[in-house]
């Protein structure tokens, strides 16, 4: 906010507002790219050691608790997303969105939402 009080070119101020977007969509696709590759590494082990044919002709329930039960013995984690991880993957949504911005990633600091508000 501090950024846009201070600036009073409508061209710079057009430029920020679109980085900040690519900042918030560079993340966002760094941070499904955990769970993706999360979820395939479990499906994977889930697939080699059991018949998981799916999808199956059972009630919703039942799916579910399948899944549940699978999830528990093959490791998924309620969420990939540990304090390690919410960091490398803002620090690689920043530089892939100076690359998409065509800017030093050293400028984007001004920009850049906090990490607890972009990976809450």
């Amino acid at each position: 906010m501090a950024v846009i009080d201070r600036t009073s070119d409508d061209t710079r101020l057009e430029f920020m507002i679109r980085a900040e977007r690519l900042i918030w969509e560079a993340i966002n696709r760094e941070r499904y790219r955990l769970f993706q590759s999360t979820w395939k590494a479990f499906h994977r082990r889930w697939q080699e050691a059991e018949d998981c044919s799916w999808p199956r002709s059972m009630p919703w329930i039942d799916q579910h608790e399948l899944v549940v039960a699978a999830a528990q013995r093959y490791g998924l984690p309620p969420s990939p997303l540990t304090a390690e991880a919410r960091l490398a993957i803002y620090e690689a949504g920043l530089a892939r969105a100076a690359v998409l911005a065509n800017i030093d990633p050293g400028q984007l600091t001004d920009i850049a939402p906090p990490i607890d508000e972009v990976l809450p």
